[in-house]
């Protein structure tokens, strides 16, 4: 039994149920919130580094705009590489990890360009 809510039969009390919808609705919105920066913005700022290694070739306000639109299309192009080339499901689960190893890959190949 769970501590501080009353139980009543299969019910829980109302304000627990608030308590745990506004857990969840919070849950929610940080997993919206991180998903578009994933799929929005992450990709494409590290594929930003890697076309334009130097931090003084262009502005920051630059390099936002770039990776917006980088993002973009890497995004696209990589989801369709994995349905249609590699025959794998696009789930958010293997959408998600294709997403990330492009960042990663992108990070490494940076690092790579300026040592």
């Amino acid at each position: 039994m769970i501590t501080g809510f009353v139980v009543y039969g299969n019910y829980v009390d109302i304000h627990a149920q608030s308590i745990l919808i506004r857990i969840q609705m919070i849950g929610e919105l940080f997993r919206i919130v991180f998903g578009l920066i994933l799929i929005f913005f992450l990709p494409g700022y590290d594929l930003s580094f890697v076309i334009f290694p130097k931090k003084k070739e262009i502005t920051l306000l630059e390099r936002i705009a770039l990776s917006f639109g980088l993002s973009m299309a890497s995004v696209l192009l990589t989801v369709l590489f994995i349905d249609l080339a590699l025959g794998i499901p696009t789930t958010p689960k293997n959408i998600t990890i294709s997403i990330l190893s492009i960042t990663v890959v992108a990070l490494i190949i940076w690092t790579f360009e300026n040592q």
